[in-house]
């Protein structure tokens, strides 16, 4: 039985890019449909500390990141407390070049080390970031990862 979280990464204007889903069984991400326009092979799925940290340094060269999060969705009261613990479940970076798909999940032990690294790029003034809508994503970031934006 496959338990799914999808999570649909949309453009300014509202279209779907690509559709992420989340296999929990298996603990994994995976794209399953793509925009026209969009290769595969300018899409990278992170989900593990070495990944994350290659990406960081990677963004750290840029002038201008794009950046987004996303969580699975919240239904009831008792799942909310509990999600606001370990939300995004997903962190999105681009740059000109290529998308960056970060899992949060079952990455890091504690949550300093994923805030460190964060931190090195949502915090640095020589990077602009660049996002629709992002005040939920930075009172998630800050309340839950200590990340100031």
């Amino acid at each position: 039985m496959r338990l799914w979280c999808s999570i649909r990464c949309r453009s300014r204007l509202g279209s779907p890019i690509l559709l992420v889903r989340r296999d929990y069984t298996k603990a994994k991400f995976e794209v399953t449909k793509f925009a026209v326009g969009i290769s595969r092979n300018n899409i990278q799925l992170v989900d593990d500390k070495a990944g994350w940290r290659r990406v960081i340094e990677e963004l750290k060269q840029e002038k201008v990141v794009g950046f987004d999060t996303e969580a699975k969705p919240e239904f009831s009261t008792s799942s909310k407390t509990n999600e606001r613990k370990t939300s995004p479940h997903l962190i999105q970076f681009s740059t000109r070049k290529t998308a960056y798909l970060l899992s949060t999940l079952n990455v890091f032990e504690n949550k300093t080390e994923m805030a460190d690294l964060l931190s090195q790029v949502l915090t640095n003034k020589a990077i602009v970031k660049v996002g629709f809508a992002l005040r939920q994503d930075k009172e998630t970031l800050s309340n839950n990862y200590g990340v100031k934006l």
